[in-house]
């Protein structure tokens, strides 16, 4: 598929970065489901039990591909805050407000993990809380065992 699009006369512009960019994701990425159509382009790749679904329209790289997580769109997936009380949907490169094109698509999935990981321990450390002020005292230091 690579090969026919790199021969085409008058392919859009997403389609040849995402052909650009296909090799770094073979190397990087166990078996990405990829769907080429006309217009679209979809990206799917599991990680740590959740499904990621990114979908490269024709404005890609001058528009973020849209990303779903388990059928949740991402930027409604960031919407909590952080230590620093930044949201985080306000600071990743999926909005729109930090799109650049030079954001490629090993960029954007590593930002992606990073946030999953992050809204994991952040949720995990709620739970310890939760834990703590229900049957423990509060001088047990249980976050450090995380």
């Amino acid at each position: 598929m690579n090969n026919e699009l790199r021969r085409m006369h008058g392919v859009p512009t997403f389609k040849k970065r995402f052909t650009n960019e296909m090799p770094k994701l073979l190397c990087i990425y166990e078996n990405p489901k990829i769907e080429y159509s006309k217009d679209i382009i979809r990206l799917e790749i599991q990680y740590s039990g959740i499904n990621i679904l990114l979908e490269f329209k024709d404005r890609y790289p001058f528009r973020p591909p849209n990303v779903v997580l388990n059928s949740i769109p991402y930027l409604t997936y960031l919407q909590f805050k952080t230590e620093d009380q930044k949201c985080m949907c306000c600071v990743s490169k999926m909005c729109m407000k930090n799109s650049h094109t030079s954001h490629s698509i090993p960029l954007i999935l590593n930002e992606i993990y990073t946030n999953i990981k992050m809204k994991q321990l952040k949720t995990y450390l709620l739970l310890i809380n939760v834990i703590k002020n229900k049957y423990l005292i509060q001088d047990i230091p249980l976050e450090n065992w995380i």
